[in-house]
């Protein structure tokens, strides 16, 4: 609990309040697989597909508006959470002989999930509610919702369209049904790429890695009021936003209002900062790792006495494609 002194005596408050009916996880799974080699064991690998059912999905619970507590939300078992997918490793030998040698290792993964079932789904009524969900009824897990970006108006004030077709730049005002869904934060492929030679006493193993299928938002930037210019660090975005009537037409880039209360009043800047314009594709495939060795000659090993010394340079995260800067 969470007390204060008042006269006469201490009042408490629950700080976080308890749920006595929190319970495990329960995941039932389904799976069929197989395992396979080929070409005189060339080629090996196994290939999966499965289903899974979660009941009691953790998350965190809206309370009780009545119950006396600081804390709006819980952890609790929240819902159902479905997933099916598949699972391919792979791993061949291309080459093979006595001086040279090119093996290659794949791995990869789909999943596709749905929240079947959310406790929390009468609580999301309102634009603002819905922004902040990450699990909702009806969506993938870790969805990622914002608001239809409209551009400025000719004051610099972002606008977003509402689920009738209509513009505001009010905020506070927008409902659950004008958000719009722009994906999930959760790749929905995974996996790496491996390859490794090897000349006489050199080794190079190139070892990639990459996510697909998923967004996230834009590093923006998030003061358009209420500070100094003069004493702030701001985004380089910052100097692209509108300025006077008719930049509108130019940049989608919000207005600096000095006055915080004139700002907040009259506009969101929320519709920007989490509008669908600022969600991009994360997708990406990197070099994890690149490593070259080389093995010292067994002569030289035998003269002090070691069964085996390499050497080796290494460079590691090297962006070789991404969808978005």
């Amino acid at each position: 609990p969470f007390g204060f002194t008042v006269p006469g005596g201490v009042i408490y408050r629950i700080n976080n309040p308890a749920n006595r009916s929190l319970t495990w996880e329960l995941t039932k799974t389904k799976n069929i697989g197989m395992d396979f080699r080929l070409v005189n064991n060339r080629i090996t690998g196994t290939f999966d597909v499965y289903w899974k059912k979660t009941e009691g999905l953790l998350d965190q619970m809206v309370v009780n508006p009545f119950a006396v507590a600081i804390s709006p939300t819980v952890l609790g078992n929240t819902g159902e959470l479905t997933n099916r997918g598949l699972e391919l490793s792979l791993t061949t030998v291309n080459i093979k002989s006595r001086d040279f040698s090119w093996r290659t290792l794949i791995n990869a993964a789909f999943n596709k999930n749905k929240i079947t079932k959310s406790y929390n789904e009468r609580s999301v009524t309102t634009g603002n509610a819905k922004i902040m969900e990450q699990n909702l009824q009806g969506y993938a897990a870790y969805a990622m919702f914002a608001y239809d970006y409209a551009g400025l108006n000719n004051m610099g004030d972002p606008q977003v369209k509402r689920a009738d077709g209509t513009l505001i730049t009010a905020p506070y005002v927008t409902s659950a049904e004008d958000i719009i869904f722009t994906g999930t934060s959760q790749p929905k492929w995974s996996g790496g790429f491996s390859n490794m030679f090897r000349y006489k006493a050199f080794d190079l193993q190139v070892n990639m890695v990459f996510n697909a299928g998923h967004v996230t938002r834009r590093d923006v930037n998030q003061k358009y009021s209420g500070v100094n210019a003069s004493y702030s660090n701001f985004h380089k975005d910052f100097a692209d936003r509108w300025k006077v009537a008719g930049d509108e037409l130019k940049t989608d880039i919000p207005s600096f209002v000095p006055n915080e209360n004139v700002s907040t009043s009259r506009r969101s800047v929320y519709y920007y900062i989490l509008g669908n314009n600022n969600v991009i594709n994360a997708s990406f495939i990197k070099i994890r790792d690149l490593t070259l060795s080389y093995r010292l000659p067994k002569a030289i090993l035998d003269r002090i006495h070691c069964n085996d010394l390499r050497v080796f340079g290494q460079r590691g995260n090297i962006m070789v494609w991404q969808a978005s800067k």
